[in-house]
């Protein structure tokens, strides 16, 4: 029950965090059409990355962990604090960097960066007792990217906060901490959950799994170590452009061989994939680039970074819902009593779904558009459709809300409620 706590408080927060996020890019909107450094967009980028997609992934991984990977000795008790530190570091960072108060934002990398290091110790308690598979070292090589990541982010914050010298100049710093973050931690655990729901691509081809799988570590750590130390950074880059685009090329088959017409968290997967090889291939063709960056391929930067917080972390992580939610809360429906919970699944309604995909899908379309061609009109267009497609989503997951309430109002006792005594 404290798993199904914390699992609610994280997802809970995730989604207070993103619906905020969304309705501050709309009225931001002239941020995303114009390339400079602004600690707006600083904030507004952590709002996404920390306070939706990480908290949500805290929040999967405390509850799917221990049954999908056999992690029996999950310190639980540790989620707590570790949720309260991270919730409170990413509040304090976000009204620190957006109005302009460094060191408060400062003391939210701080925050930060012991949240991560709690949960770390949580989850590698479990990973250690458990036989390892390829999918548990994705999971295992993620949460020390994630705490590589926070480190750096914690440096970043007390060099901009109290004038702090940093391992290298911003630029490169900040680089190593997007790739620690946004490859290294969420690219590699979506993976390792990936590959437990759907295992064909290291089942089927287990060499080619083993061979991306230390590919795409050598180019990280190198590109890393080769943009804070000097060196050749771009072959490690060109490592993980051509493991990113494999990962994808192997599973996007599997994903529409399992796909279902009725059904529509299959396509927000191949999206999500589709997203993520295309920032693969935008990364490798501004790798290729040795003058200075022309004003379109600034804006393209931006676009990577959009299309990948949206178009592959989101996209995934709404796709990943909808297959999960239904099977978790039938079986805490089967634990409270409840005979016959299957219907939950029907409570996604496939017509609303297929709403929430195309408007979802067209929304990133256009406004990606509109961030090449830097127009601002045409982006709050593009931005107001994704968000209506986000509201079918809610829609999606509000209906499945009230029908477990209901099921909930017809269960009877459960083991420990029926032998209390009088």
């Amino acid at each position: 029950m404290q798993n199904l706590r914390s699992t609610a408080a994280a997802v809970v927060g995730a989604a207070c965090f993103f619906i905020f996020g969304n309705f501050w890019v709309l009225f931001s909107a002239p941020m995303f059409t114009q390339y400079f450094y602004d600690t707006r967009l600083v904030a507004l980028a952590h709002v996404f990355t920390l306070g939706w997609v990480t908290l949500m992934i805290f929040g999967v991984i405390t509850q799917f962990y221990p049954l999908a990977f056999g992690g029996t000795a999950f310190r639980t008790h540790l989620v707590v604090p570790a949720l309260t530190f991270l919730i409170s570091g990413v509040s304090g960072m976000v009204a620190g960097f957006a109005l302009g108060h460094l060191q408060v934002a400062a003391i939210g990398t701080v925050l930060i960066f012991l949240g991560v290091w709690i949960f770390i110790v949580a989850i590698f308690e479990s990973i250690r007792k458990s036989d390892l598979e390829l999918p548990h070292l994705h999971i295992a090589a993620s949460f020390i990217y994630l705490g590589m990541a926070a480190v750096l982010g914690m440096w970043m914050g007390l060099a901009k906060g109290f004038e702090q010298p940093l391992p290298a100049v911003l630029e490169r710093t900040l680089f190593a901490h997007l790739h620690l973050a946004g490859l290294g931690w969420t690219g590699l655990v979506i993976i390792g959950v990936l590959s437990r729901l759907f295992p064909q691509p290291h089942l089927d081809h287990p060499f080619q799994a083993r061979v991306r799988f230390v590919l795409i570590n050598v180019g990280l750590v190198g590109l890393v170590a080769a943009l804070l130390f000097g060196g050749p950074h771009r072959i490690f880059g060109l490592a993980v452009g051509v493991a990113v685009l494999w990962y994808s090329a192997a599973f996007l088959p599997v994903l529409w061989r399992f796909r279902h017409g009725s059904e529509y968290s299959t396509y927000f997967l191949v999206v999500s994939w589709l997203s993520c090889a295309t920032c693969a291939s935008i990364g490798l063709w501004l790798l290729g680039r040795d003058s200075a960056p022309t004003l379109f391929e600034q804006s393209m930067q931006l676009v990577y970074g959009f299309v990948y917080v949206f178009g592959w972390l989101t996209l995934m992580i709404v796709g990943m819902l909808f297959r999960m939610l239904p099977s978790h809360l039938s079986k805490f429906l089967t634990h409270r009593g409840v005979s016959m919970p299957l219907s939950l699944r029907e409570q996604f309604d496939p017509r609303l779904q297929a709403v929430a995909w195309t408007l979802m899908v067209g929304g990133l379309i256009v406004s990606v558009l509109a961030i090449a061609s830097a127009d601002v009109t045409f982006f709050r267009l593009g931005w107001v459709v994704w968000m209506c497609g986000v509201g079918g989503f809610g829609g999606c997951i509000l209906k499945l809300g009230l029908k477990t309430r209901r099921l909930l109002g017809t269960a009877g006792p459960t083991e420990g409620e029926r032998f209390q005594p009088l």
